[in-house]
Parts: structure tokens; sequence; C-alpha cells
């Protein structure tokens, strides 16, 4: 980013400086600063459900060899269906952040 003899933090240093008389400047600093945030909660979001992913395949392997008593059992699909909702709910808020990040980067 930048001139190579200066560094990031330089550039925004002298950024944030000239963003004080400069309105789109400074939209686009505020908008670097949210980035970091942003990308850890959505990291954080993933994380989770790639962990109850696995989980469920842990559960899946060590549950097969009681598969005849699992199909009878009303437990089951109950515990299927509530899975699969967190699942599409869990895709569905990373994917809708990801399609709002393009948006806070359109030309105004």
């Amino acid at each position: 980013m930048g001139s190579p003899h200066v560094s990031t933090a330089g550039v925004l240093a002298l950024a944030r400086q000239r963003a004080e008389e400069n309105v789109a400047l400074a939209l686009r600093v505020r908008r670097f600063d949210s980035l970091g945030p942003r990308i850890q909660h959505v990291t954080r979001v993933l994380r989770w459900f790639e962990m109850a992913q696995l989980f469920v395949i842990f559960v899946a392997l060590v549950e097969f060899p009681f598969l005849d008593t699992l199909t009878h059992c009303w437990l089951t699909s109950v515990g299927l269906w509530v899975l699969t909702i967190l699942a599409v709910g869990s895709t569905a808020y990373c994917v809708r952040a990801w399609l709002r990040e393009g948006e806070d980067f359109q030309e105004e």
C-alpha cells in the first residue's frame, strides 16, 4: 500500500490527517478501519459453523452401529431438523455479511 518507502501505518496516518479536509477520504478511512472487526466477526461465525459440522460428522460416525435404533426414535428427526436449520441460518448469515461488504465499497 502506498510507496515502497512508506509503511502502511505511515500511509494511514497521512490519510487520517488529510481526511479532516476531504469527506470522501474520511469515509474510505472509516470503511478501512471497520474491515478488521467485520472480518473477525464473520470468521468467528464460520468457525462455529465448521465446528458444528465436524461434530455432526463425528456423531454420525459414532452412531452408525446404532442406526436401527436411531431410525425408530423421534428425537432423531427433531435433532436433524434443528441441525439443518442452524446450518442454513449460519450459512445465510455469512452470505449476507459477504454481500454487505460489497455494498460498502460501491462508488458513490
